[in-house]
């Protein structure tokens, strides 16, 4: 079983009221996890550190977004079969689905975007 956090500079921490949700399997009804159940006020002490993330981020090049970008992608097409049964595990739609509409559809995307820069 997961814990499921946030993700706050560099680290994966819990809701400020440490309250979690739990997340099913919907195929099987398993337990598959707790989610960090996240209220607005875990969004204002993330704000900060995303502020300084972006600001670092546009010092990158744009060719280095570029090759981020694809890097990403590549990673997305390569494990499509394993995102896509993860996706439907979480979301209780057909693998086939999610592959075709959502991963392979994320890759276009992330391709595109990385031409565009």
């Amino acid at each position: 079983m997961q814990n499921f956090l946030n993700y706050i500079d560099g680290q994966w921490v819990a809701s400020e009221n440490k309250a979690t949700l739990i997340k099913y399997n919907p195929f099987d009804a398993q337990i598959l996890g707790h989610v960090t159940s996240s209220e607005a006020m875990d969004v204002v002490k993330a704000l900060p550190f995303a502020k300084k993330a972006q600001l670092e981020f546009e010092k990158t090049t744009l060719l280095d977004r570029s090759r981020l970008l694809n890097a990403i992608a590549d990673d997305l097409e390569e494990n499509a079969d394993h995102y896509a049964l993860l996706e439907a595990t979480h979301q209780g739609l057909p693998r086939k689905f999610l592959k075709e509409k959502s991963i392979l559809a994320a890759v276009y995307f992330f391709r595109q975007a990385a031409q565009d820069c």
